[in-house]
Order: C-alpha cells, then structure tokens, then sequence
C-alpha cells in the first residue's frame, strides 16, 4: 500500500489542476498503466482514484452544510 499522504495530495494536486476532469484523468492513467501490464501502478491509481471521491464527496458536504447555514 502507498502513502495515503502522497495519495491525498496527488488527488488534491489533480483536482486543482484538472478541475472536473480530474476522474476522466485518473480513468486514463488506470488504462495505461493496465495496458502495460504495470498493476502495481495502477493499484496506486485506484487508491487516488478513491482518494478524489472521498475529498469531492467532502467537499460536497461541506459546501451543503455552508449552504444551511446561510
């Protein structure tokens, strides 16, 4: 298992970058690295991969709570 520190801040760093296509990137990277058989790499991938949906699900959270308070 990698760091999940890295991972957070790799999810974080792509969803900064990418916005909304964040996932369409991490999808893209999981295909690659499939395809070239390096499943260690895309193991890593998933877990960013699961990393962006709980920091967007949070963000979600958040911003709805924001949102009852206004």
């Amino acid at each position: 298992m990698s760091d999940s520190v890295d991972v957070y801040r790799i999810a974080r760093l792509l969803l900064e970058e990418h916005g909304v296509f964040a996932a369409d990137e991490i999808k893209e990277k999981i295909k690659a690295y499939t395809d070239a058989g390096d499943y260690n790499a895309t193991k890593i991938w998933y877990e960013i991969e699961d990393a962006l949906k709980e920091i967007e699900s949070s963000s979600t959270r958040e911003h709805k709570s924001e949102n009852v308070y206004s």
